[in-house]
């Protein structure tokens, strides 16, 4: 079976790097699902991405996340919608950003939902159903921080690293029965998110957005902020038949950020 006849449900798909991998996969598949918080974005996206690749049959539902049943009620409408789901995007947008010594208990509470539940709990569900039908890609967008974390991204980089480990463990599981399970985990890519923290940055530091950019941008190998569209290409890489014997790995796509060998 082709990828033409398969089916997609991807989390966190109405912008960024969510939004550039459901466009991929719409291109590719016969049906795809988007789940998001933003109603509005939701809509103008699945718009979008109908016209951009003529692909019709395109399910929404606007769930946040971190709300367990609300994230279960998107899996059961995706199920209903797409019959059988063959390719699960995991993906969220990141946290807070604060020192250690800020963070409260409920900040805690909230991440452990918002990035580790929110991809464990669709996970959980549908491994089983891609295991009796023999094929499955399971995908899990982290972050660079889970290897390389930083001071004020502790609670992203906390939860980020546990869900790889997850994952890693998942893959050995499921891989006789012709489920791959991946993490992909970007770093310098041009998300709103990032855009958004430098703005921040640069308010706080009275210094132009345009500066925080470029110094970001220099930090890089490449030399440059990624697209979310040349970020997707691993992911949709991945999804493909081609891409059979590769499961159980966590690949930075970063420029060469990260300074860690393995």
């Amino acid at each position: 079976m082709s990828l033409c006849d398969r089916t997609a449900l991807i989390f966190g798909a109405s912008s960024g790097i969510g939004k550039s991998i459901a466009l991929g996969l719409a291109c590719k598949c016969s049906k795809i699902f988007l789940v998001s918080s933003n109603p509005q974005k939701l809509t103008n996206t699945a718009s979008y991405i109908s016209v951009n690749s003529s692909n019709s049959c395109i399910g929404t539902y606007a769930a946040d996340m971190s709300n367990l049943d609300q994230l279960n009620i998107s899996i059961d409408r995706a199920i209903d919608y797409l019959g059988h789901i063959d390719i699960l995007i995991n993906n969220t947008g990141g946290p807070k950003i604060a020192p250690y010594s800020d963070l409260l208990v409920e900040d805690w509470d909230e991440v452990y939902k918002s990035l580790f539940l929110s991809a464990v709990i669709p996970t959980s569900r549908l491994c089983p159903l891609m295991s009796n039908y023999g094929w499955g890609r399971i995908i899990t967008i982290t972050s660079t921080v889970a290897s390389e974390p930083s001071n004020l991204m502790i609670l992203s980089a906390s939860m980020r690293a546990g869900l790889t480990t997850y994952m890693k463990s998942l893959s050995r599981q499921v891989a006789p029965y012709g489920v791959t399970v991946n993490t992909v985990a970007p770093g310098g890519v041009q998300t709103s998110r990032v855009v958004d923290l430098a703005e921040a940055r640069a308010l706080k530091e009275n210094i132009p957005v345009e500066k925080i950019l470029s110094q970001n941008a220099s930090a890089i190998p490449i030399g440059r902020l990624a697209t979310p569209e040349e970020f997707a290409e691993y992911p949709l890489f991945l999804c493909d038949d081609s891409a059979s014997y590769i499961t159980g790995t966590c690949v930075n796509v970063d420029g060469g950020l990260t300074r860690s060998v393995f």
